[in-house]
Parts: C-alpha cells; structure tokens; sequence
C-alpha cells in the first residue's frame, strides 16, 4: 500500500511538472521554455547603432546619450538597456554558430515583447543572414526580481544553421506567432556568446601547449 501511494505521489508530482511547462509558439517552432539561466559566455562589443533611448537598469528616465553609455548598455549583463530603433550592430572577436539575446528589463513577464526583435549575423556587416531560435531560457543571466517585479525572462538562443559570424545586428520584429508586429521601439540588454563547449577548452589547452614546447625549442636552439 505504502509504495502504490509513493509511485502515485511520484506520477502526481511529473504530471504536475508537465503541466506547468511552458511552450512558445514561434515561426522557428514550438519551444519549451528551459527553467534556468542561459549558459553565458562573453558579451559581445558594441559596434554602432540604437536611437539614444538608454535605460539604467530599467529606472526612468533614461542615461545621457553618449557612445559610451551606448556601449556600456549592450556589454554589461546589469539590466541597462538600448532601444534598437531601427538597430544595433555587435561584434565577437571569435566567429560563432549561435548568440543569446538578452532582453531589457522592463520587458516581460510576457513572452511578447522579449522576442519583439530579430538577430542577424554577418561577417563583413554589410550583407545579414537572418537567425532563428533555437532555444529559449526563463533567466539571462539571473533569477532574481528586480523593482520592477520580473528579470531578464525569456533570454533566447539564435542559430544560423551552422554558419559562423563575427557581427550581429538586432533588428525590429520578431519571430513569434502570430506576429507582434514590432514597431522598432523594443529594447535589449546584451548580446553574448554561449559559454565555449568542453572540447574547445581542450582544444585552446592543446593549442597553448603546443606554442610552448615550440618556443621551449626555440629558446634550446638559439
């Protein structure tokens, strides 16, 4: 009797937990919403772009519109965002298959307006590949409530279909469906890589290893 009520407790508790995932109906696919932080790795930088609205850590009004709060918004994962109207370009100093897309912090909680943009990807930032979601985070870059009662919800992942790019562009629009129809006027948080995958450490060990024992034998022979 004890272990029909455990099993039936257990079956309660998945159904339960079924039940309360979330999915997002976009034009890329239908995703389950990953109950955790994206797994970021560096900001990208600042290139140009944004219409000089800059929000301080989602409190208005807005910081002085200077390229360096320009900057300072869409490199530092703190909630201090830039409208995008009509966009903003970024670069990574290592080409990359996929990108996160953290959105501003006084988007949300509802799934519309942190995907109320496009990422493209480019690598001479003048001809643009349009990505496409492939994964979709409940947190960016933390869990915690902010004054205005919500995080960086929806923070989404972007493929190009295995091509790699050094620049990215956040443009007006979206990938949902039906379509928001945006306006131009969204705001975003950062761009940033994935965290790298444990074989490109072993790979960047093995290259650093490699340029060690090339100088040691220089130094043996010289």
């Amino acid at each position: 009797m004890k272990n029909t009520l455990k099993f039936a407790a257990i079956a309660l508790a998945l159904g339960q937990g079924t039940a309360m995932a979330e999915v997002v109906n976009t034009t890329d696919g239908n995703f389950t919403v990953i109950e955790s932080v994206a797994p970021l790795g560096n900001g990208l930088s600042f290139v140009n772009g944004g219409d000089g609205l800059i929000g301080s850590g989602g409190n208005w009004p807005t910081l002085g519109d200077t390229p360096a709060n320009r900057a300072f918004a869409m490199e530092n994962y703190d909630h201090t965002w830039l409208q995008y109207d009509p966009s903003i370009v970024m670069k990574s100093a290592v080409a990359l298959t996929s990108v996160f897309a953290i959105p501003g912090v006084d988007h949300g909680p509802s799934v519309g307006e942190n995907l109320e943009f496009i990422i493209w990807g480019s690598n001479d930032a003048r001809s643009w590949d349009e990505g496409h979601i492939i994964n979709i985070y409940r947190d960016g870059f933390d869990t915690a409530n902010t004054a205005l009662g919500h995080s960086d919800d929806y923070t989404s992942a972007w493929g190009f279909g295995g091509k790699s790019y050094n620049y990215f562009m956040v443009s007006s629009g979206d990938h949902l469906a039906p379509h928001y129809n945006s306006t131009g006027e969204g705001e975003i948080d950062a761009l940033a890589a994935p965290v790298p995958e444990p074989e490109t450490y072993g790979l960047l060990a093995l290259g650093l290893g490699f340029l060690a024992f090339q100088m040691r034998r220089r130094n043996e022979f010289a």
